[in-house]
């Protein structure tokens, strides 16, 4: 089964015009950890590192090992995914970051969690293996394309 994302890669300031409340106001602006520059409207998500767990099938291998392109949704400090039966979603909260990669149904985890500080880019599996993962440790990284801005 192949798993294919055409989607445009453009960047540029959430929600135009960019205003109080479009930006992503936990991460980005005057004294935050990402700087000044514009909340990015598409950010990248790959896993890395993991091992197949409990509930692992082959068929999810083109999919978990690919990066992927979020656009942001709901809010300026969301990003999320829905591909066929797989859902990826990166979160930054005001005090910490939260992402989860899984398979919607049958529930089959390959990364959830949430780490403490805020605007992270990079969190290593915080869970215990269960019967749920349908993969375990691994790292789960985040970024965004400067160019474009």
């Amino acid at each position: 089964m192949c798993f294919l994302l055409a989607v445009k890669k453009t960047m540029g300031t959430p929600l135009p015009p960019n205003e109080p409340g479009d930006l992503c106001n936990n991460c980005w602006g005057a004294g935050n950890p990402f700087g000044d520059g514009p909340t990015p409207m598409y950010i990248w998500v790959q896993l890395f590192d993991y091992k197949p767990g409990p509930l692992w099938d082959d068929s999810f291998s083109e999919f978990v090992n690919m990066p992927h392109l979020l656009p942001q949704k709901y809010y300026p400090c969301a990003w999320e995914l829905i591909a066929g039966n797989f859902l990826i979603r990166w979160e930054l909260y005001l005090g910490s970051t939260g992402a989860i990669m899984q398979q919607i149904s049958p529930t089959a985890y390959f990364w959830v969690g949430g780490r403490v500080p805020r605007c992270l880019t990079e969190m290593v599996d915080p869970l215990p293996v269960s019967g749920q993962h349908a993969a375990t440790g691994g790292t789960l990284k985040m970024w965004w394309d400067e160019e474009g801005l």
